[in-house]
């Protein structure tokens, strides 16, 4: 397993490599500051050959728009209400403008579709950074449209690479630990394989299926969409 430190450094420089437009990072709230002030300078920096500059000290920026949770039980609507208009800002002083949510997972549904408009059809250039140290807990069709990285290593104990055996009253309760499991495989590969892609498809199903059961939805119908995924992968 790669280090902390060796996984920054590839998001940094996978990130100056090819920019995507929207990123859920998955990081434990100590880690958090480290992670963002990493994504700034791969983002906002105009001198990569070492020079300081204002994304590099952690001066305010005008391309770097950040909200928290603070003292607040949610993120509502109206914390995240001007992103779209101010997305369609050119950027002042970066190559492009940034618009960061931490503690996502605790942001309104309301706040969570108005996000998903900008993520789903975002103004170039613009990306959108979403953190949180709940990803179950964050809208599945938001997190389905951001590119997931992961810096928290699964609890001990809390890991199963088997599939649940769908023939069994209580499948649902193995959902959390092959949820994990299946973040691990991920992580251990560490490449946009063939491989890589089927297993976020059934972690992303699995995770879905947590969310729909906890809003009392059909299990039979849970469990046939998970062994469907599951056999044709």
């Amino acid at each position: 397993m790669r280090s902390f430190e060796e996984r920054l450094a590839d998001l940094e420089a996978s990130v100056r490599r090819r920019r995507g437009h929207a990123y859920l990072v998955e990081v434990s709230r100590n880690d958090e500051r480290r992670v963002l002030d990493a994504l700034r300078r791969a983002f906002l920096c105009t001198h990569p050959d070492g020079q300081s500059c204002r994304a590099c000290t952690g001066a305010p920026h005008p391309d770097w728009t950040e909200i928290e949770l603070g003292s607040a039980r949610s993120i509502g609507r109206a914390e995240v209400a001007d992103f779209p208009t101010r997305a369609l800002v050119p950027p002042l002083l970066a190559p492009v403008r940034v618009f960061v949510v931490r503690d996502a997972d605790r942001m309104t549904p309301e706040a969570s579709n108005l996000l998903l408009k900008l993520v789903e059809e975002p103004p170039d250039p613009v990306v959108v950074v979403l953190t949180t140290d709940g990803v179950h807990d964050v809208l599945p069709t938001l997190r389905s449209r951001c590119r997931w990285v992961a810096f928290r290593d699964p609890s001990p104990g809390a890991v199963s690479t088997q599939a649940p055996d769908w023939s069994q009253p209580d499948w649902a309760e193995s959902l959390g630990p092959v949820s994990e499991g299946l973040r691990a495989q991920v992580r251990a590969l560490e490449g946009n394989s063939e491989t890589a892609r089927r297993l976020i498809g059934q972690w992303d199903a699995v995770v879905s299926a947590a969310l729909d059961l906890e809003q009392n939805a059909n299990r039979e119908i849970v469990r046939r969409r998970l062994e469907f995924c599951f056999d044709r992968g």
